[in-house]
């Protein structure tokens, strides 16, 4: 979990996994059971998380991967649907994100998503929701996590290879590493994961990263209180119209970020998620959704791709998660609400 602001209500990131997407920046696995979501992506050094690596929990939506619908049930409740999610997957996440250090640098997570019982209360405005979730299903289940096995991904670039390596042998949910040598992830890299020595069988996938999704509207062009992030504001009372270029199909733009009050760790989670399909090139973020917020909380954007598959009784997600970046291309785009 990547912590952008500390206080009595801390704001999380989701990713997208950051969120699912975050980590904290002593390089916890991103969402190391504390993270608001469950696709934080990870950007530290290797590390390994017991009960909660990518909690699974619901940020987002509570579905395991904000941004992700979910497939569970649905029913009327107060303020919005009630969804159940029992839909699991193993998700292999390669992030590279600006904001959270060092440099950048790719890392690969890897980690069960089985939020079976957690119930979130969701509402949708377009593309966009608001979803506050229970933490039912951070504890470790009864029966343990899946053994995916051996897991090892590598990125050429340049006609350079880079590899992480992550086993997962069911006692924790989720695991990471960074790339070695390192990199930092640009566009067009080629991406091959495979999988083996698991109770789930092998897997092998190979995905292309889109090039970066440039954010053209709104920019702050201010580069003194931080060289490597953009911060734009995000008003509570009027929304937000974001564009965008470099949308390719398959490619989706998300603002993502999430609450989780210091003073109850245990208690519900509320998440902003919105997901719009890069081809579109612009989303609005509708100011009904923002009142579960604080002044100065902040919302990573972010370009995510997904490459999703059957395998025996779970899914497995390929997810590719990197900043969207100014035209300039020097700094990372995060939103930070006003009034």
């Amino acid at each position: 979990m990547y912590i952008l602001r500390a206080s009595s209500r801390t704001l999380l990131l989701g990713a997208f996994g950051v969120a699912t997407f975050g980590i904290n920046n002593a390089g916890c696995s991103p969402a190391c059971a504390e993270t608001c979501s469950d696709d934080g992506p990870a950007s530290g050094g290797s590390s390994d998380s017991g009960s909660g690596g990518g909690d699974g929990s619901g940020g987002g939506d509570g579905s395991g991967g904000s941004p992700t619908s979910s497939g569970g049930h649905v029913s009327s409740g107060a303020g919005g649907d009630t969804v159940q999610s029992d839909e699991p997957l193993i998700e292999f996440q390669i992030a590279s994100l600006r904001s959270s250090g060092p440099e950048g640098q790719a890392t690969l997570q890897v980690r069960s998503v089985d939020s079976t019982g957690t119930t979130c209360t969701k509402r949708s405005v377009g593309a966009c929701s608001l979803s506050t979730c229970d933490n039912q299903s951070e504890g470790d289940p009864t029966g343990g996590f899946p053994r995916v096995g051996h897991v090892e991904a590598t990125i050429e670039e340049d006609a350079a290879i880079s590899s992480a390596v992550v086993d997962l042998d069911g006692s924790r949910r989720s695991s990471s590493a960074p790339f070695s040598p390192s990199l930092f992830l640009t566009g067009e890299e080629r991406i091959q994961v495979n999988v083996s020595g698991g109770d789930l069988g092998p897997l092998s996938r190979e995905v292309e990263m889109p090039l970066y999704l440039i954010t053209t509207n709104p920019l702050s062009d201010d580069s003194a209180e931080d060289p490597d992030v953009d911060y734009v504001e995000l008003s509570r009372s009027q929304g937000l119209l974001l564009t965008w270029e470099r949308g390719v199909s398959g490619f989706t733009y998300h603002v993502q970020g999430s609450t989780l009050s210091t003073e109850d760790p245990e208690g519900p989670r509320t998440s902003l998620s919105c997901t719009f399909p890069s081809t579109d090139g612009q989303g609005f973020i509708d100011p009904s959704l923002l009142d579960s917020f604080e002044p100065d909380d902040e919302f990573l954007t972010l370009g995510a791709f997904d490459d999703v598959s059957d395998w025996g009784d779970y899914q497995a997600r390929v997810r590719l998660v990197v900043n969207t970046v100014t035209p300039a291309k020097d700094q990372a785009v995060t939103l930070r609400l006003v009034e």
